[in-house]
């Protein structure tokens, strides 16, 4: 029997999430976007040219165009991560994807606009039918409806914050490591989990770089065409290199996509 010291081996520690750094990552980024700034706006504002054309043409194209374009824009910036020769036609390589592509911009762009949209209908419909013998009651349904509304779209602002969080990682996994949907939101949802704080702030730091690249606008309209492009472009690279940490990202993942 072992003595009255001994100690069984303590269970070997789990290895820690890889931390998340906010500031590496948009250095780096930074870094890359230099030499290849010019390439990389004129391809994105391809992509903003072609979900314009869609909400020209109704809402419904656009919004079912929305997921395989964000998942293009995925393989062009994660080759010019990798060093790898990107083009404008890589864009349109997420439809190869397009089912998987679709359900992920469904569940993080589709259900906040549903939500808007929802709650917008009754206000709308109270305003265009206050005349006559409504009038009287026409101020306490605006108001009504009004506050039903702002509630709405405060939870709508919450679940918009809590997908692009938990479901960072969703479209990449689904790209780069041929997961369904549902699994790669899943997985996606396990490893943000334990940094949930980091990558929270993470999504803040994006957005205060999207509103800076808008500050642009203001300027003679630049920033529609360089600045928000910039912007737009510094977020998929942030984002993509804190997948290549988490889950990893080498050429070989890109390989369907090289044609």
């Amino acid at each position: 029997p072992p003595s009255p010291s001994y100690l069984p081996p303590s269970a070997s520690p789990l290895p820690a999430s890889p931390a998340v750094r906010i500031g590496d990552w948009l250095q780096e980024a930074w870094r890359i976007l230099q030499p290849v700034w010019l390439e990389c706006v004129g391809a994105v504002l391809v992509m903003f040219l072609v979900m314009a054309v869609g909400y020209v043409l109704c809402v419904l194209p656009a919004l079912i165009i929305m997921g395989p374009l964000g998942a293009g824009a995925n393989i062009y910036f994660a080759k010019r991560l990798l060093g790898l020769p990107a083009a404008v036609g890589d864009l349109f390589k997420g439809f190869r994807r397009f089912g998987e592509a679709f359900l992920v911009g469904l569940v993080i762009y589709l259900v906040p606009a549903l939500i808007n949209i929802t709650l917008a209908i009754p206000r709308i419909l109270t305003a265009t039918g206050t005349h006559g013998d409504y009038e009287r009651v026409a101020a306490p349904l605006l108001a009504l409806t009004g506050c039903i509304a702002a509630v709405g779209y405060l939870i709508s602002l919450a679940y918009m914050i809590l997908a692009n969080t938990f479901l960072v990682f969703a479209m990449p996994l689904v790209l780069f490591r041929q997961m369904t949907a549902m699994d790669a939101m899943r997985r996606s949802i396990e490893l943000v989990k334990p940094q949930f704080p980091g990558f929270l702030v993470l999504l803040v730091v994006c957005h205060l770089v999207g509103m800076a690249g808008g500050l642009g606008v203001c300027v003679l309209c630049v920033g529609a065409l360089v600045t928000v492009p910039l912007a737009w472009s510094l977020i998929n690279l942030v984002q993509l290199q804190a997948y290549r940490e988490l889950v990893g990202l080498t050429p070989a993942d890109l390989a369907p996509y090289m044609d």
